[in-house]
Protein backbone atom coordinates (compact mmCIF):
# COMPACT_ATOMS: atom_id res chain seq x y z
CA UNK A 1 0.00 0.00 0.00
CA UNK A 2 2.71 2.63 1.22
CA UNK A 3 4.03 2.01 -2.79
CA UNK A 4 1.08 2.19 -4.58
CA UNK A 5 0.74 5.88 -2.38
CA UNK A 6 3.86 7.43 -3.66
CA UNK A 7 3.13 10.12 -6.43
CA UNK A 8 5.59 10.42 -9.30
CA UNK A 9 5.55 10.62 -13.20
CA UNK A 10 3.45 7.61 -14.51
CA UNK A 11 1.08 7.31 -10.89
CA UNK A 12 -2.29 8.53 -10.78
CA UNK A 13 -2.94 12.27 -10.19
CA UNK A 14 -2.34 13.62 -6.50
CA UNK A 15 -5.50 14.34 -5.34
CA UNK A 16 -6.58 11.01 -6.59
CA UNK A 17 -3.93 9.29 -4.38
CA UNK A 18 -4.82 11.78 -0.95
CA UNK A 19 -8.55 10.27 -1.69
CA UNK A 20 -7.62 6.85 -1.64
CA UNK A 21 -5.21 7.58 1.69
CA UNK A 22 -8.24 9.30 2.94
CA UNK A 23 -10.58 6.30 2.35
CA UNK A 24 -7.94 3.92 3.94
CA UNK A 25 -7.56 5.97 7.13
CA UNK A 26 -11.09 5.97 7.12
CA UNK A 27 -12.47 2.87 6.41
CA UNK A 28 -9.28 0.13 7.20
CA UNK A 29 -7.35 1.77 10.10
CA UNK A 30 -10.39 3.57 11.52
CA UNK A 31 -9.34 7.23 12.27
CA UNK A 32 -11.39 10.07 12.82
CA UNK A 33 -8.53 13.34 12.93
CA UNK A 34 -9.07 16.47 14.74
CA UNK A 35 -9.07 18.08 11.36
CA UNK A 36 -7.30 17.51 8.15
CA UNK A 37 -4.84 20.14 7.40
CA UNK A 38 -3.59 20.50 3.90
CA UNK A 39 -1.95 23.19 1.61
CA UNK A 40 -3.71 24.62 -1.30
CA UNK A 41 -2.98 22.13 -3.85
CA UNK A 42 -5.67 19.94 -2.15
CA UNK A 43 -8.25 22.41 -1.89
CA UNK A 44 -10.65 20.69 -4.21
CA UNK A 45 -13.96 20.65 -4.05
CA UNK A 46 -14.06 16.96 -4.80
CA UNK A 47 -11.42 16.40 -1.71
CA UNK A 48 -13.90 18.73 0.42
CA UNK A 49 -16.66 16.98 -0.40
CA UNK A 50 -15.40 13.94 0.81
CA UNK A 51 -14.18 15.00 3.96
CA UNK A 52 -17.50 16.53 4.47
CA UNK A 53 -18.83 13.01 3.66
CA UNK A 54 -16.87 11.37 6.46
CA UNK A 55 -17.93 14.33 8.79
CA UNK A 56 -14.14 15.71 9.10
CA UNK A 57 -13.15 18.55 9.80
CA UNK A 58 -11.09 20.27 7.75
CA UNK A 59 -8.48 23.43 7.19
CA UNK A 60 -6.95 23.92 4.02
CA UNK A 61 -4.96 26.93 2.39
CA UNK A 62 -6.79 28.07 -1.11
CA UNK A 63 -5.42 30.11 -3.54
CA UNK A 64 -6.35 33.85 -3.92
CA UNK A 65 -7.90 33.84 -7.76
CA UNK A 66 -10.11 30.92 -6.79
CA UNK A 67 -13.52 31.65 -7.59
CA UNK A 68 -16.39 31.74 -5.15
CA UNK A 69 -19.57 33.04 -5.30
CA UNK A 70 -19.15 34.17 -8.12
CA UNK A 71 -15.96 36.20 -7.42
CA UNK A 72 -12.49 35.77 -6.84
CA UNK A 73 -11.64 35.74 -3.37
CA UNK A 74 -9.15 38.22 -3.27
CA UNK A 75 -12.34 40.48 -4.64
CA UNK A 76 -14.85 39.18 -2.74
CA UNK A 77 -12.91 39.74 0.79
CA UNK A 78 -11.24 42.77 -0.49
CA UNK A 79 -9.69 43.68 3.00
CA UNK A 80 -6.77 42.28 5.12
CA UNK A 81 -9.08 40.48 7.22
CA UNK A 82 -12.38 38.91 6.99
CA UNK A 83 -14.36 35.85 6.22
CA UNK A 84 -17.36 34.95 4.23
CA UNK A 85 -20.12 31.53 3.95
CA UNK A 86 -21.04 29.75 0.79
CA UNK A 87 -21.51 26.71 -0.64
CA UNK A 88 -19.49 25.24 -3.20
CA UNK A 89 -20.80 24.06 -6.69
CA UNK A 90 -20.99 20.71 -5.43
CA UNK A 91 -23.36 21.68 -1.96
CA UNK A 92 -20.71 21.76 0.23
CA UNK A 93 -21.02 24.47 3.20
CA UNK A 94 -17.55 26.31 3.78
CA UNK A 95 -16.00 29.58 5.17
CA UNK A 96 -13.56 31.16 3.44
CA UNK A 97 -11.00 33.03 5.92
CA UNK A 98 -8.55 36.19 4.60
CA UNK A 99 -5.36 36.26 7.01
CA UNK A 100 -3.41 39.53 5.23
CA UNK A 101 -2.67 37.65 1.94
CA UNK A 102 -3.05 34.27 2.62
CA UNK A 103 -6.48 32.20 2.27
CA UNK A 104 -8.24 29.66 4.44
CA UNK A 105 -11.37 27.55 3.64
CA UNK A 106 -13.03 25.05 6.15
CA UNK A 107 -16.08 23.37 6.74
CA UNK A 108 -16.77 24.45 10.05
CA UNK A 109 -18.76 27.19 9.98
CA UNK A 110 -19.07 27.97 14.02
CA UNK A 111 -15.14 27.96 14.06
CA UNK A 112 -13.18 31.38 14.39
CA UNK A 113 -10.63 32.34 12.32
CA UNK A 114 -8.61 32.06 15.09
CA UNK A 115 -9.57 28.50 15.81
CA UNK A 116 -9.33 27.34 12.03
CA UNK A 117 -5.74 29.46 12.26
CA UNK A 118 -4.40 27.78 15.38
CA UNK A 119 -5.24 24.36 14.27
CA UNK A 120 -3.36 25.26 10.58
CA UNK A 121 -0.44 25.71 12.33
CA UNK A 122 0.01 22.90 13.69
CA UNK A 123 1.09 21.71 9.59
CA UNK A 124 4.16 23.20 10.26
CA UNK A 125 5.34 20.33 12.13
CA UNK A 126 5.72 18.44 8.80
CA UNK A 127 8.42 21.12 7.47
CA UNK A 128 9.87 20.43 11.02
CA UNK A 129 9.85 16.63 10.55
CA UNK A 130 11.56 16.83 7.28
CA UNK A 131 14.08 19.46 8.33
CA UNK A 132 14.92 16.79 12.10
CA UNK A 133 15.50 14.21 9.26
CA UNK A 134 17.65 15.66 7.24
CA UNK A 135 19.88 17.29 9.77
CA UNK A 136 20.23 14.49 12.25
CA UNK A 137 19.77 11.43 10.08
CA UNK A 138 21.25 10.85 6.63
CA UNK A 139 18.08 10.82 4.76
CA UNK A 140 18.80 13.41 2.18
CA UNK A 141 18.96 11.20 -0.49
CA UNK A 142 16.01 9.29 0.30
CA UNK A 143 13.55 11.12 -1.88
CA UNK A 144 11.57 9.54 -4.43
CA UNK A 145 10.46 11.29 -7.49
CA UNK A 146 9.78 8.24 -9.74
CA UNK A 147 9.23 4.68 -9.22
CA UNK A 148 12.46 3.86 -11.09
CA UNK A 149 14.91 5.71 -8.65
CA UNK A 150 17.46 3.73 -7.22
CA UNK A 151 17.00 5.29 -4.05
CA UNK A 152 13.46 4.11 -3.72
CA UNK A 153 13.15 0.85 -1.80
CA UNK A 154 15.73 0.80 0.83
CA UNK A 155 15.81 4.50 1.56
CA UNK A 156 11.82 4.47 2.12
CA UNK A 157 12.29 1.09 4.78
CA UNK A 158 15.77 3.07 5.94
CA UNK A 159 13.10 6.14 6.95
CA UNK A 160 10.76 3.94 8.07
CA UNK A 161 13.17 2.12 10.94
CA UNK A 162 14.47 5.62 11.57
CA UNK A 163 10.77 7.13 12.36
CA UNK A 164 9.61 3.99 14.24
CA UNK A 165 13.05 4.50 16.17
CA UNK A 166 12.82 8.57 16.69
CA UNK A 167 8.78 7.70 18.33
CA UNK A 168 9.80 5.56 20.61
CA UNK A 169 12.13 7.28 22.56
CA UNK A 170 12.31 11.16 24.09
CA UNK A 171 15.44 11.61 21.84
CA UNK A 172 14.18 15.38 21.71
CA UNK A 173 16.53 15.64 25.11
CA UNK A 174 19.48 14.47 22.89
CA UNK A 175 18.74 17.34 20.07
CA UNK A 176 20.94 20.42 20.39
CA UNK A 177 19.68 23.70 21.91
CA UNK A 178 20.37 25.69 18.33
CA UNK A 179 18.55 23.77 15.96
CA UNK A 180 16.61 26.34 14.81
CA UNK A 181 13.69 25.95 12.29
CA UNK A 182 13.02 28.40 9.04
CA UNK A 183 10.30 31.46 10.76
CA UNK A 184 7.08 29.94 10.67
CA UNK A 185 4.71 31.16 7.68
CA UNK A 186 2.08 32.62 9.56
CA UNK A 187 4.52 34.61 11.83
CA UNK A 188 5.82 34.05 15.34
CA UNK A 189 8.74 32.94 16.54
CA UNK A 190 11.25 30.04 15.37
CA UNK A 191 10.16 26.65 16.56
CA UNK A 192 12.73 23.90 17.00
CA UNK A 193 12.57 20.26 16.34
CA UNK A 194 13.46 19.71 19.73
CA UNK A 195 9.48 21.44 20.51
CA UNK A 196 8.47 18.91 17.85
CA UNK A 197 9.85 15.77 19.23
CA UNK A 198 8.25 16.73 22.89
CA UNK A 199 4.65 16.39 21.37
Amino acid sequence: MLRDALWHKGTKPLNDLTLEGLSLLRNHYHLKPEAVLADGAFSTDKLLKRLEGYGWATVMRCKRDRKFAGQRLDKAIARGYGSLQDRLKNGVKVKIFRRKTRFFVCNRMLWSMQKAITLYKRRWQIEDTFRALKICLPLNACQQHREASPWGTPCNRRAYTYLWFFCSLPIWRSFPGNLSIAKHPLGGQNRSSRHLWSH
